[in-house]
C-alpha cells in the first residue's frame, strides 16, 4: 500500500535519492489524516476538544492543523520531563496537558509508584499551566486496586487545592528560548530514522531546559511559529545552537533586535550551524573550529575555567566586542589535547573570544562561541550555568521575579487576571533509575527560607502564600518587594494581587 501511494520503491536510507522525497510525503500522510479527522471531528461535533498525543509539542514544534484545540503528551512520571514538555507547550497558547501512569515501571506491573514521585509530577505540571492527568489499569472486574484510590486521592486532593489559583493562568512571556523544527529535522531528516540523531539534535534545548529549571530562572520554550507572532512580547530570546534558520525566522529576529529586543546566540559545534546571517547580526568574525573538544573563558578576578564542545574561533566584527575572552590550553601532547591523562591547563589569550556583544538599532546580541546548552545537557557544569545567568542578566537585568536558593528549585512565573502567580518547585529529590528507565523520587527535603523579590514600582504589592492563604510581609528595596518563602516541599505559590492592573 504504501509503495503504491508513494509510486515508488521505499527508500532504506537518507543516502538514497529519493529519501528526502520519501520523508516529505510520509510526514504528509500523518499530517493530512491529522486535519482531515479533526475536520470532521469538528464538523460532527464543534464543542468537542480535539488533541493528538505527543504531536505539536517538544518532538515536532511547529503549529497545528486548524480544530485542534489542546496540546497534550504522556511519557514517565518524572517532574524533570514534565516541566520540559509543559515549559513548550505552554508558549504554544494551547489548553495543554501532561500525563504519566501511577505504576513503578509505566504500565507493566502493579506496584504503585511512590506519592513522592506522582506528587513532584504533578507539581512540575500545574506548575506550568498544564492539566495532570493519570493513566491507569483496571482489574478485571473494571476497578482499581484500592492502593490507587488512595494514592490519587492524596495527589489529585494536592491539584485540587491549587486548582483555582492556577486553572487558565499563562505563562508571563519574558525569556523565550527557540525550540526550532528546521534545527530538529536535520539537513537529510535524520530525526525520523536514527535515534541517536534525534536525541544529538534535541540536546541544545533540554540543557537550556535542565539549566533553567535547578536554578530558579523562569523561560517559556517557542517554535519559529510563535517567534514570528509574538516576537514582541518577550524582553529576551535565546537561540540554543541552532541549525537551519530559514531566512523568515532571520528576518523575524532581526527585526527584534532592531526594535529593541535582546538576543543571545550560542554557537552550534559544526559548520552547518555557521549561519552567515546571524554571524552578521552578531558582528562575528568566524575564523573555524577549534580541534579541541574545550577551551578555557576568562574570569574576572579568577582563574579561567573550562567548557566542554567544540568552540568557534571567532573576533568581534565592525561595531561589536569583546566581553569575555577565550583562553587557550597549554600547547602540550597533540597540541593541548592530552596532559598526563587529562587534559592540559589554560595558557594564554590568543585574540579570540568567547563572548561578543553588538548594539543593533535599539536593541542588543550577545554571541557565546561555545556549544553551551548541548553541553550543558551531556556534562552539567556550573560554571558554564554561571556564565550563561551572567549574560542573561546583563540583557535582563530588571526580571518580573528572582529567586535566591542554592537548591535546586524551579520557577515559574504566570499571569491570571491581574495577578502575578510566583510557582516554585522543589527538584532537589534524588531520583534512581529503576532499570535506567522509570525515575523513582523516595523523599524529598524540605527546602527552607528561600528568598524571592517581586519588580515593583515604588508599591508594595498584597501577597499571599497558596494554597495556605496566609499574608506574606515584604520589604521594598532596590525596585524589588522582597519577602521569604518559610519551606518548600514539592511546590509552593506565591500570589501578588493585582499586580498587573
Amino acid at each position: 500500500h504504501c509503495k503504491r501511494r508513494f509510486g515508488h520503491p521505499i527508500p532504506k536510507s537518507s543516502e538514497d535519492p529519493r529519501w528526502l522525497e520519501y520523508v516529505a510525503w510520509y510526514r504528509s500522510c500523518y499530517d493530512e489524516f491529522f486535519a482531515k479527522t479533526a475536520r470532521e471531528v469538528h464538523k460532527a461535533k464543534p464543542d468537542i476538544t480535539i488533541a493528538f498525543n505527543w504531536e505539536w509539542g517538544v518532538r515536532r514544534p511547529c503549529d497545528p492543523p486548524p480544530f485542534i484545540s489542546r496540546i497534550s503528551a504522556d511519557l514517565i512520571p518524572t517532574g524533570t520531563v514534565a516541566s520540559s514538555l509543559t515549559h513548550y507547550s505552554a508558549g504554544t497558547g494551547y489548553p495543554h496537558d501532561y500525563m504519566c501512569g501511577r505504576f513503578l515501571h509505566g504500565l507493566g506491573d502493579w506496584n504503585n509508584s511512590t506519592r513522592e514521585t506522582i506528587l513532584y509530577t504533578a507539581s512540575a505540571t500545574i506548575a506550568n499551566g498544564a492539566s495532570f492527568y493519570l493513566i491507569d489499569r483496571q482489574l478485571p472486574d473494571g476497578t482499581l486496586q484500592e492502593r490507587a484510590y488512595t494514592m490519587m486521592k492524596d495527589v489529585f486532593g494536592f491539584v485540587q487545592q491549587r486548582r483555582a489559583v492556577l486553572a487558565g493562568a499563562a505563562h508571563v512571556p519574558e525569556v523565550a528560548v527557540l525550540h526550532s523544527q528546521d534545527h530538529l529535522m536535520g539537513d537529510r531528516l535524520q530525526f525520523f530514522p536514527d535515534p541517536a540523531a534525534r536525541k544529538e539534535r534535541a540536546e541544545p534545548f533540554e540543557g537550556a531546559s535542565r539549566m533553567f529549571m535547578h536554578h530558579a530562572r523562569h523561560y517559556t520554550a517557542i517554535s519559529t511559529a510563535t517567534l514570528e507572532r509574538r516576537k514582541g512580547d518577550y524582553r529576551v530570546i535565546i537561540v540554543p545552537e541552532t541549525e537551519y534558520l530559514n531566512d523568515t525566522t532571520m528576518d523575524a529576529l532581526e527585526q527584534y533586535v532592531k526594535n529593541g529586543g535582546a538576543l543571545l546566540v550560542t554557537q552550534s559545534p559544526n559548520e552547518a550551524g555557521v549561519s552567515t546571517r546571524l554571524l552578521a547580526l552578531a558582528g562575528v568574525k568566524h575564523e573555524g573550529v577549534s580541534p579541541l573538544n574545550y577551551l578555557y573563558f576568562e574570569v574576572t578576578g579568577g582563574e579561567p575555567l573550562s567548557a566542554n564542545g567544540k568552540w568557534s574561533l571567532v573576533k568581534p566584527a565592525g561595531d561589536a566586542h569583546e566581553i569575555v575572552r577565550a583562553i587557550m590550553p597549554l600547547k602540550a601532547g597533540k597540541g593541548g589535547a592530552k596532559f598526563g591523562h587529562g587534559k592540559a591547563p589554560a595558557d594564554a589569550y590568543e585574540g579570540y573570544a568567547a563572548v561578543i556583544e553588538r548594539t543593533v538599532g535599539k536593541g542588543r546580541v550577545i554571541y557565546v562561541a561555545l556549544p553551551a546548552f548541548g553541553e550543558y545537557w551531556r556534562n552539567q557544569n556550573p560554571y558554564v550555568a554561571d556564565l550563561l545567568f551572567s549574560l542573561i542578566d546583563r540583557l535582563l537585568p530588571t526580571p518580573v521575579v528572582k529567586v535566591s536558593t542554592r537548591a535546586q528549585v524551579e520557577m515559574v512565573a504566570l499571569r491570571k487576571g491581574d495577578d502575578l502567580v510566583v510557582n516554585l518547585v522543589n527538584h532537589s529529590g534524588r531520583e534512581r533509575l529503576l532499570g535506567y528507565w522509570y525515575p523513582l523520587t523516595e523523599y524529598m527535603p524540605l527546602i527552607r527560607d528561600i528568598g524571592v523579590a517581586l519588580r515593583v514600582d515604588g508599591i508594595e504589592p498584597r501577597v499571599r502564600l497558596e494554597p495556605s492563604g496566609g499574608p506574606v510581609a515584604c520589604t521594598i528595596r532596590d525596585g524589588y518587594a522582597h519577602l521569604v518563602v518559610p519551606e518548600l516541599e514539592f511546590m509552593q505559590s506565591i500570589v501578588a494581587e493585582k499586580y498587573f492592573a
